[in-house]
């Protein structure tokens, strides 16, 4: 077990946490500690990200209002672990990443083939078993050595990759800033082949910028939630508690939690009474395969 008393329910900061959310928080550290395992014996290093590091920090264990576990790695790191990850993440776990599945992800998951996390929005074949997000830390812009033409490539690549005709009205206009022969060649050969050369280019481009972030979130310019962090706050790493095992944070996890959160001291209740993936249907004991039986029979 890794979830103290979890087959009581208990209130913690004024939160009410059920037997049921602490079931699903079990199934997401059982995830965490494969990736830990398999992190440990390649050397390669993790720390907890977003909520689940500022609950290592704030709680030693989950916000009380959080139920998803969030992880980072640096680029290198990253790359050297979805290699291995492939061969050492077997069944009841799977390994969810765009090779497996086509989606066009800039991060990975984990997931649990025992359990449900459903997304109506997604197409019935997905795995869609509860899972633990594993972000890529890429150079971010800091004003110092410029990442943002980086970023700004990887939006083009991304946007032929997926949206050939907006980037047909792009090139038309004269709005792209790479060159036209590359886009075109992103546009016309298969997409899930040529997703590898955008992760090429951002683990090419590692390491030059004083700043790193999820490209995901980089992507999305002024609308970006998530700041970019200081590199050096990631060059050495500290073990908390988190429930009953203790997790690596960033040695400037101080930082970290104030670019991201603010006062990461003030409690601030998620949305919709704490769920942090709104509209997934979240199961610790339906394993996803058999929920989305039922859904095609209803739906038949």
């Amino acid at each position: 077990m890794y979830i103290k008393d979890i087959d009581r329910d208990e209130i913690r900061s004024g939160f009410l946490v059920s037997v049921t959310r602490k079931r699903i928080w079990e199934k997401e550290i059982e995830m965490l500690t494969v990736l830990d395992d398999i992190c440990r014996r390649h050397d390669i290093r993790w720390f907890s990200a977003y909520g689940t590091l500022l609950g290592a920090v704030r709680h030693h264990g989950f916000v009380p209002w959080d139920d998803d576990v969030d992880v980072f790695m640096l680029r290198p790191d990253y790359e050297r672990f979805c290699k291995i990850a492939i061969e050492e993440i077997k069944e009841p776990f799977y390994w969810d990443n765009w090779h497996h599945t086509g989606r066009f992800l800039l991060y990975s998951k984990i997931r649990d083939s025992r359990t449900t996390a459903w997304e109506h929005d997604l197409p019935l074949e997905y795995h869609q078993g509860m899972f633990i997000d594993i972000f890529p830390l890429d150079d971010a812009p800091d004003g110092v050595q410029e990442g943002r033409g980086l970023i700004s490539a990887v939006v083009e690549l991304f946007i032929a990759m997926t949206q050939p005709d907006a980037m047909n009205n792009m090139i038309a206009k004269g709005q792209n800033r790479l060159s036209e022969s590359a886009l075109r060649h992103f546009m016309t050969e298969k997409a899930v082949d040529k997703f590898a050369d955008i992760e090429t280019l951002l683990a090419n481009h590692f390491g030059k910028s004083r700043q790193v972030n999820f490209t995901g979130y980089e992507m999305q310019g002024t609308e970006n939630p998530w700041k970019a962090m200081p590199r050096e706050a990631f060059q050495e790493v500290e073990y908390m508690p988190f429930e009953m095992i203790e997790v690596p944070v960033p040695a400037g996890y101080d930082e970290v939690l104030t670019r991201t959160y603010g006062d990461y001291h003030k409690f601030v209740r998620g949305e919709a009474g704490g769920c942090a993936h709104l509209g997934t249907e979240m199961s610790p004991d339906i394993s996803y395969i058999e929920y989305g039986q039922r859904i095609r029979g209803i739906s038949g």
